[in-house]
């Protein structure tokens, strides 16, 4: 196998490469096979693409679903239909329009949309997530932006949950910065249903929490609270019913 190598503002056809590495503005046409590809600048793939190792940067647009047998790293504004990797290590505005599953660990950081589901083995969360779908994995973390908007998800599953918001206590400097450049209103995490075994929830609006051993913290909001072991909740919760199963 030849590699694949273009930079500037180049359009070719895919194929099966050893290597492929994009720079500048870059489109390849069709689905696309290699075992390593890296792209940076503005690229983008016409198609599917399989891989056994992804790292790009900069603004990258993948229509098809990429299949990679190893680490999927990228940062920057990418957008793809789907992602299936070893591993994912995901930065930036990120848009998938279709399922992001990893065999092993995820970390994702930054504004972090999926319409369909997130799975891992570990799933780590920082930014804004906005999922269509289910967030699935044994030990799930999501950490807010203190002022992330409309971050949601359809629900969430797992063995250990934690869900907490950044703490911006900056002083009237940095809340002057946030009235100018972000919002002063805290973010809040919405979901329909949360089920696990150890759940720790903060700024969360739930419907449903399922769960062994559950700590509602501040500034949550649940409508049904199902428990088999102990709950424990703070006085700036809200929560309508609680009831052990």
């Amino acid at each position: 196998m030849g590699n694949l190598i273009i930079s500037g503002a180049i359009r070719t056809e895919g194929g099966i490469y050893s290597k492929v590495n994009m720079s500048g503005a870059c489109k390849i046409t069709t689905d696309t096979k290699c075992d390593s590809f890296v792209c940076s600048g503005a690229c983008a793939v016409t198609g599917a693409l399989e891989c056994e190792s992804f790292m790009c940067s900069g603004s990258t647009k993948i229509t098809g679903r990429i299949d990679c047998g190893g680490l999927f790293k990228c940062s920057g504004a990418t957008n793809v239909g789907g992602v299936d990797a070893d591993e994912l290590n995901i930065s930036g505005a990120f848009v998938s329009s279709a399922g992001i599953n990893a065999k092993k660990t995820a970390k994702l950081s930054g504004s972090i949309t999926a319409k369909g589901d997130i799975c891992a083995e570990k799933l780590e969360i920082y930014g804004c997530p906005n999922v269509n779908g289910i967030i699935s994995a044994d030990d799930i973390y999501l950490r807010l932006e203190s002022s992330a908007p409309n971050a949601r998800a359809g629900s969430v599953g797992g063995s250990r949950i934690r869900i907490e918001r950044e703490n911006k206590d900056d002083g009237l400097f940095g809340r002057a910065i946030r009235s100018i450049f972000g919002s002063e209103e805290p973010s809040f995490f919405t979901v329909d249903e949360i089920e696990g075994d150890t759940i720790e929830l903060e700024a969360v609006h739930a419907d449903v929490v399922r769960g062994k051993d559950i700590v509602i913290g501040d500034d949550c909001r649940i409508g049904r609270v199902e428990y088999t072991g102990k709950v424990t909740y703070s006085e700036n919760a809200v929560i309508g019913e609680l009831v052990e199963i």
